[in-house]
């Protein structure tokens, strides 16, 4: 390419995907705390296996990654931990329950 001007010429690169890119990833990490380095330790195990695989050796920390439990969350808990719209908190004050209309009729049996 051949450029002749008289004008200062500027380029510059376009950095705005990358920044996307980056305000995804803190918004996951804001979201979910901890979603990083679980990340970052699921990629170590990860290669940890694909070098086992091949029959490489490895080294103790190497092992000491295989060997290393996943704290699993259950999702029942996660559901626990977030507030339904519409629901009360769990110990907390929320709205009064409704009145069961089927109560009110066997009530009215009786």
């Amino acid at each position: 390419m051949k450029w002749n001007t008289s004008e200062t010429i500027a380029l510059i690169k376009d950095t705005d995907k990358e920044d996307r890119e980056k305000a995804l990833k803190s918004s996951w990490e804001t979201a979910e705390p901890g979603r990083a380095e679980k990340a970052a330790k699921s990629r170590a195990k990860f290669l940890v296996q694909q070098k086992q695989a091949r029959g490489e050796p490895l080294t103790p920390e190497e092992t000491e990654i295989l060997n290393e439990k996943r704290e699993r969350i259950k999702k029942k808990d996660i559901e626990e931990a977030v507030p339904v719209k519409g629901q009360p908190v769990k110990g907390g004050k929320g709205a009064p329950a409704k009145p069961d209309p089927k109560a009110k009729a066997k009530a009215a049996e009786v």
